[in-house]
């Protein structure tokens, strides 16, 4: 999985500078992999820091210190706004549509983004 990662992901040279004279933090370059590849099944921390070449902890630390909260929930809240974004986009009821918008999500199954959605609407942080 991390081959796939880091064929995709963008030159380390680009991944520095957001826009003129700012550089980008370690913070910025964590967010931009999330939401890159939050469809890649089993993308969790360590695989964010192979890509970005740093180590797992470090990764894991910074980004709880700017969000507080896991990767896995950041994950799954982005892979949530994606399905709903599918859903609105290509309105359409029933059973086809819930598995379109949780496939184009990364989603393994219905079932799974049912789990996360009552999940994250419950506010529940693990």
């Amino acid at each position: 999985m991390t081959d796939v990662l880091r064929a995709a992901s963008p030159r380390p040279g680009r991944l520095r500078a957001e826009g003129p004279g700012r550089p980008t933090g370690l913070g910025d370059r964590v967010d931009r992999v999330l939401r890159q590849f939050h469809a890649v099944p089993g993308l969790d921390a360590g695989s964010v820091a192979r890509v970005l070449g740093v180590s797992e902890i470090r990764v894991r630390v910074v980004h709880r210190l700017r969000h507080g909260v896991s990767i896995r929930h950041r994950v799954d809240r982005i892979r949530l706004a994606v399905a709903e974004d599918v859903l609105l986009a290509h309105p359409g009821a029933g059973e086809p549509a819930r598995v379109r918008a949780a496939e184009a999500a990364g989603f393994r199954s219905t079932a799974e983004l049912d789990r996360v959605s009552s999940r994250i609407r419950a506010g529940r942080r693990w």
